[in-house]
C-alpha cells in the first residue's frame, strides 16, 4: 500500500499590501486585521488597500484569536491562530510560517528549470514533499550574535524568569544559548503538527506571563539590564527607539518571543539532528539575480527586447541590478 503523501500549509505573514504569494502549500494571513483600521507604524491603510488584503488572505481575526495584540506579539498572532484554529487550515501534517520579505529557499534541495519564483524556491507542494522525505523540521539558519549586540536576550530574562522547574525545555536551550549565542530570528519554521502543538502549548503561557506585567515595571527593568549588557552606543540607540515609542515595551513581547521560539527551535533541531535543516532565506526586498536572468542579459539584443522579455516573467528590473518584488 502505498505510503500518505503529507499535506502542509505555510503561513505568509502579512500586515499590508504587497507581492501576493499564494499556492496550494503557502497561506497568506493578516496578521493584525483586527487593528487594519487604526493607524501604525506605517502610517493607515487605505480602503482600497483593506480590500485587497479581505479578498487575497485569511484573518487572524477569526475563532480563538489574539489578533488586537498583533502589535505588541508580531507573528505570534498568527502562530496562536494556528494553532486554535487548526480545522480552518485543513488539518495538515505539516505546518510553517514564512513573512512576504523573508521567504524560505530549498531551491539548492530543490532542482527545478521552473521561471516561478515560488517554484525556483521549492515553495510547492510537489517539492516541498520531496523535502520532507529527507527531514522532519526545518527552521531558517541560525546566527551568531555578539554580547554587545541590541538583540541578545539577557535583557529580557529579568521579565521573563524562564524556571528550570516549570520551563525545563526552553530553559536548557537558554543556557545552552548563553555559551553558544545562537539564534534562529523571526520565528520561522516548518514542523509536524504534533511538534508545533507542543511548541505553542509550551511558548504561549511565556508570552502571556510577560503580557501581564505592568508595563512601566517591564520597561524599567528592561533598559536598567540592557545597560549592564550593551556597549554605550547600543544602549542609546535602544534608549532613543524607547523614547521615540514612550517606552520600549510596544515591540518588546515580539523581541523576546523570537528568542523564546528560537529556544524551541534549537530543541527540536537537536532531537532531529541530520533531519533538522537550517533554510536559507530568500529576501524579497534584496537585488536578486538569478541564473536564467543572467542568461537572458548575456544576450545581445535591443533594450526593448529585454524589457518585453522581463515583462513577460511578471519580474521589474533594473539594468544594474535585478530585483524580484
Amino acid at each position: 500500500m502505498e505510503n500518505k503523501q503529507p499535506n502542509i500549509k505555510i503561513l505568509v505573514c502579512y500586515h499590508k499590501k504587497d507581492r501576493l504569494f499564494k499556492n496550494d502549500v503557502l497561506v497568506p494571513i493578516h496578521c493584525g486585521r483586527a487593528l487594519a483600521c487604526e493607524a501604525s507604524k506605517d502610517g493607515k491603510m487605505s480602503e482600497k488597500d483593506y480590500r485587497w488584503m479581505l479578498d487575497n488572505m485569511i484573518g487572524d481575526d477569526t475563532g480563538d484569536n489574539i489578533s488586537k495584540l498583533n502589535r505588541e506579539v508580531n507573528e505570534m498572532s498568527a502562530i496562536y491562530w494556528a494553532w486554535k484554529n487548526y480545522e480552518k487550515l485543513g488539518n495538515p501534517d505539516y505546518i510553517g510560517l514564512m513573512h512576504y520579505r523573508r521567504l524560505f529557499d530549498f531551491s539548492n534541495d530543490i532542482k527545478t528549470l521552473s521561471y516561478s519564483t515560488l517554484n525556483k524556491l521549492g515553495l510547492n507542494l510537489k517539492s516541498l514533499r520531496k523535502v520532507f522525505s529527507k527531514y522532519d523540521f526545518v527552521c531558517r539558519e541560525g546566527f551568531e550574535i555578539s554580547d554587545s549586540s541590541i538583540h541578545t536576550f539577557e535583557p529580557y530574562q529579568i521579565s521573563v524568569n524562564l524556571s528550570e522547574s516549570y520551563h525545563p525545555v526552553l530553559f536548557k536551550q537558554y543556557e545552552k544559548f548563553k555559551k553558544e549565542q545562537i539564534f534562529y530570528c523571526n520565528s520561522m519554521f516548518i514542523m509536524n503538527k504534533d511538534d508545533f502543538f507542543s511548541y505553542c502549548e509550551e511558548v504561549m503561557p511565556v508570552m502571556f506571563d510577560f503580557l501581564n506585567k505592568p508595563e512601566l515595571e517591564v520597561n524599567n527593568n528592561f533598559l536598567n539590564k540592557a545597560k549592564e549588557y550593551l556597549s554605550e552606543e547600543n544602549f542609546n540607540i535602544l534608549k532613543q527607539k524607547a523614547d521615540l515609542n514612550g517606552n520600549w515595551y510596544p515591540r518588546m513581547t515580539a523581541y523576546m518571543m523570537e528568542y523564546i521560539s528560537s529556544f524551541y527551535f534549537n530543541e527540536l533541531k537537536e532531537r532531529y539532528k541530520n533531519k533538522a535543516l537550517s533554510g536559507k532565506i530568500y529576501n524579497t526586498e534584496m537585488q536578486t539575480k538569478y541564473t536564467f536572468l543572467e542568461h537572458i542579459f548575456s544576450v545581445k539584443n535591443s533594450l526593448d527586447r529585454k524589457h518585453k522579455i522581463i515583462s513577460i516573467l511578471g519580474i521589474k528590473v533594473s539594468f544594474k541590478r535585478f530585483s524580484c518584488k
